[in-house]
């Protein structure tokens, strides 16, 4: 697989790429990540079955949408595909710091700023993504509550039903959502959800 990787890394970038130290390190619950390098730089690179390459393809349009807000350093992909039988997702690598107080204010300043970024005129995002391997919708809706209630509260239930799991009947759950919420209407944002501590650090260069 890694030699086959170097040549497709060396096709997308235009440089030979020889991956001469491998390093596995953490990178959440559900992937195989590593840390490449030619000795010149150094890649993070996610892998994961083949068939599991639509939710590499989502991570990685969502960090290009993030990257055009200037707003958080997000890793840039370098490259998204299959290497045999592995899905991949190529970045480039971010050391990283746990949080202290300076960097924990500093990240809460560019996550505002990430929050007023955009001018989308309702709720949702142009593809699904995912939490783990779970897909997520994101049909867009001008009203936070009727997404709410359907993107996310009506989905967790119709995906707890299908395994057996009852919690009442999804339709009037998925109205009385509506309901509560009906007169709440937040300022349309953009936004990360984000899931696991990898949030509680943050990269060396960042400023």
């Amino acid at each position: 697989m890694w030699n086959a990787l170097s040549m497709q890394l060396a096709e997308v970038t235009g440089n030979d790429f020889t991956i001469k130290e491998k390093t596995a390190v953490s990178g959440g619950d559900i992937n195989d990540c590593f840390c490449i390098s030619d000795d010149t730089e150094r890649l993070f690179v996610k892998t994961n079955d083949r068939e599991n390459l639509p939710m590499f393809e989502a991570e990685a349009e969502s960090l290009i949408r993030l990257a055009e807000a200037e707003a958080v350093e997000v890793p840039q992909v370098i490259h998204l595909g299959a290497v045999k039988d592995h899905a991949v997702l190529v970045l480039n690598y971010l050391p990283l710091k746990p949080l202290d107080e300076d960097s924990a204010y500093t990240l809460g300043v560019q996550l505002a700023r990430l929050h007023e970024w955009g001018e989308q005129q309702e709720f949702g995002f142009d593809l699904d993504n995912y939490i783990g391997y779970t897909v997520q919708p994101n049909n867009w809706h001008r009203k936070w509550s009727k997404f709410f209630a359907e993107q996310r509260i009506g989905w967790q239930l119709q995906l707890a039903s299908e395994k057996g799991i009852q919690f009442g009947d999804i339709e009037n759950i998925i109205d009385n959502v509506k309901s509560i919420l009906a007169s709440h209407q937040p300022d349309l944002a953009c936004f990360m959800e984000i899931y696991g501590r990898e949030i509680l650090a943050y990269p060396l260069s960042a400023r």
